[in-house]
């Protein structure tokens, strides 16, 4: 039980730090920025 809960916070904390990255590069680049076009297809 503790195992799963753990695991279960360790991968919502994962997507948080990936989404804050996510939006601190979109404000960063402008979604028209040649690199943002080729990393996000």
């Amino acid at each position: 039980m503790y195992e799963g809960t753990k695991g279960f916070w360790e991968a919502t904390y994962k997507q948080c730090i990936a989404k804050m990255i996510g939006l601190c590069y979109r404000y960063t680049f402008p979604i028209t920025h040649p690199v943002y076009q080729s990393a996000c297809g």
